[in-house]
């Protein structure tokens, strides 16, 4: 489900969430799978939840490769995905990010956030956000059926091999 606004927010899961550029997907509200992830303690939950969203996650980084500017090739295989960075106040929070090198406007592939957002002197090519809109569907399906299928195994880990 996607709300209206500057930023996207979607119904996914539990606990998490993804950033593209400026745009935030938010984990809340499986059902089944927060039934089972509530059996365990909160490091194995975030463990869980940030495998399934970068599984999800590598989905729009194919897609924005694709989508990326072709000038050298560059910037479309300086896409990747990494862990959100922690602090105290967003410890509650799990998820990852999609950035190009170390990050948008950092390191050697600095100018990919020149590229998503424009400047003064040129129009945006929002490679990453559009790549994050189109693929929206299945990285919803992707993270459900990840979220349910490592939950399962660790639920299996937990009973029969502890």
């Amino acid at each position: 489900m996607v709300q209206p606004g500057g930023f996207q927010h979607l119904d996914v899961g539990r606990g998490g969430a993804m950033t593209i550029g400026q745009s935030v997907w938010q984990v809340t509200g499986i059902k089944e799978v927060d039934a089972q992830l509530k059996k365990f303690p909160g490091t194995v939950q975030k463990k869980l939840t940030r495998k399934a969203m970068r599984k999800a996650a590598k989905h729009v980084v194919t897609a924005a490769k694709a989508m990326a500017p072709k000038d050298s090739g560059r910037l479309g295989q300086s896409i990747k995905v990494r862990g959100l960075k922690r602090s105290r106040k967003t410890a509650h929070i799990v998820g990852v990010r999609i950035v190009t090198g170390k990050d948008l406007f950092k390191g050697e592939y600095y100018y990919g956030g020149f590229v998503e957002y424009g400047t003064r002197y040129q129009p945006a090519r929002s490679f990453l956000r559009r790549a994050a809109h189109q693929q929206e569907d299945v990285v919803l399906g992707v993270f459900r059926g990840v979220m349910k299928e490592i939950v399962a195994e660790e639920s299996y880990r937990q009973t029969y091999l502890a």
